[in-house]
């Protein structure tokens, strides 16, 4: 199977409601289409984690955010655009989106997580749908990470509906989250 088709075959897997196994920067993925809450369940089920802490969603672009995000200043798109590391932003949501994508929250102002990514397989993805994909680490919640291919098969046992083989760099350290908004470091 080629490259094009195994992107074209993940985006058929996010849009019929599945879940895919995906390389990032540091580790592997789960992502789904953030767009379906049956989707969402599906993955928190798979990962055995609870539904209100939220999901970060993942793009190559800015743009692509835009089903999502309440509009940012041209300085808040600045910084983002300018992160010289990987880093999830905490920016305010659009109304509209489900808690199970957003987490609860003690505000009653909606956030989300994103990030833009630099992985191609991930900005092949994201540029082929046209928006975002949800991303956690693959793994069992409290379980170790996975880093391959293996360790995803070991963990998850043919559960997820796809597996894409890639690159990670496991020597680079997950993404740094800030909020967007107060500057607060969430996590260094």
């Amino acid at each position: 199977m080629n490259y094009k088709n195994i992107i074209k075959e993940a985006c058929h897997i996010i849009l019929n409601g599945g879940v895919i196994a995906y390389p990032t920067e540091t580790v592997y993925g789960l992502g789904c289409d953030p767009k379906q809450d049956s989707a969402i369940e599906k993955l928190l089920s798979l990962k055995q984690r609870p539904g209100n802490k939220g999901l970060i969603i993942i793009a190559h672009e800015l743009a692509q955010f835009k089903d999502f995000i309440q509009p940012l200043s041209s300085q808040q798109q600045r910084t983002i655009q300018s992160a010289t590391q990987a880093t999830t932003w905490i920016v305010p949501a659009l109304p509209h989106l489900s808690e199970l994508l957003c987490g609860k929250h003690l505000s009653d102002d909606k956030k989300i997580a994103i990030r833009t990514s630099s992985h191609p397989i991930i900005q092949s993805i994201c540029n082929a749908l046209q928006q975002p994909i949800t991303s956690t680490s693959a793994n069992i919640s409290g379980q170790a990470t996975c880093g391959n291919v293996k360790e995803i098969h070991k963990q998850f046992n043919n559960l997820l509906d796809y597996i894409i083989d890639g690159e990670v760099n496991e020597n680079s350290k997950p993404s740094q989250i800030i909020d967007l908004l107060t500057g607060e470091i969430i996590r260094q």
